[in-house]
Order: structure tokens, then sequence, then C-alpha cells
């Protein structure tokens, strides 16, 4: 188990970065195949889903050193009860929601509500994904 101290309580960029990486990698593994259904607009939504991965990554490490700076400053531990993982889970899928509505409603050509449903049954995905991960990552890492 990583065991924070006083004078390096956050984790290092190269482990936020490692940590963005395995998260959004293996959320891309389950979500491209569903996109897609011909494999002639393979390259359209690939760019669009490596956009959305990109976006996903950036805002993981900016949202994990944001969560994990105020743990520390308000808690001075970064140990994470199960309340604590699913308010930090929730809030990650809520940011996540704002930024791939609009990459989902470029991706599918279909009503309001057809995006908005594929939309949130992602962030369903990505929600349980990111709670299961981030728990074996502090874990372990």
């Amino acid at each position: 188990m990583n065991q924070q101290t006083d004078t390096q309580p956050i984790r290092p960029l190269k482990s936020r970065l490692l940590r963005a990486l395995t998260l959004e990698g293996g959320i891309l593994l389950l979500v491209v195949p569903v996109f897609i259904d011909d494999f002639a607009d393979i390259n359209l939504v690939s760019g669009k889903i490596l956009l959305l991965i990109t976006a996903a990554i950036v805002w993981n490490a900016a949202y994990s050193f944001g969560f994990d700076t105020y743990l520390w400053k308000w808690r001075r531990s970064l140990e994470k009860t199960a309340k604590c993982r699913f308010v930090y889970a929730l809030l990650f899928q809520l940011g996540l929601l704002v930024i791939s509505a609009p990459i989902f409603f470029s991706m599918l050509d279909s009503s309001f509500w057809q995006v908005m449903s594929a939309d949130l049954w992602f962030s369903v995905l990505v929600f349980a994904y990111t709670y299961f991960t981030n728990a074996l990552y502090d874990k372990f890492c």
C-alpha cells in the first residue's frame, strides 16, 4: 500500500498519469466496440472516441489532484472511506458528463434524448469502473 507522508502527501504527476491511462484505457476497451457498427466509419468514430478519452484523461488527472489536495487540506489524510470513494466517483462522473455530452452529440446521429441516454449509460459504466479501479489503485499502488 502506498503510504503518504507529510513531506509529499499528494501523488506525483507520473503516478496520476499512469492511473488515468489505466482507467481510460480500460474504458476505451469496453466502449469502442459498442460504437463501431460499420467498419467504414471506424476512423471517424475512433477519432472522436480518442478525443473523448483524451479529455477524460486530462479531467481525471486534474480532478484527482484537486480531490486529493482538498482531502489533504481539510483532513490531513488521503485515506478514502467507501463514502468518500462514492463521492469521488460521483463528482468525477458529473464532470465527465459535461465534457462527454458534446462529443456524444457529434458521434451519434440521434435525438437529444437518445444521446443523453447513451451518455447516461456511459456515465453509469464509468462510475462503477472508476469506483472499483480507484479502490484497487489506492490499495496496491
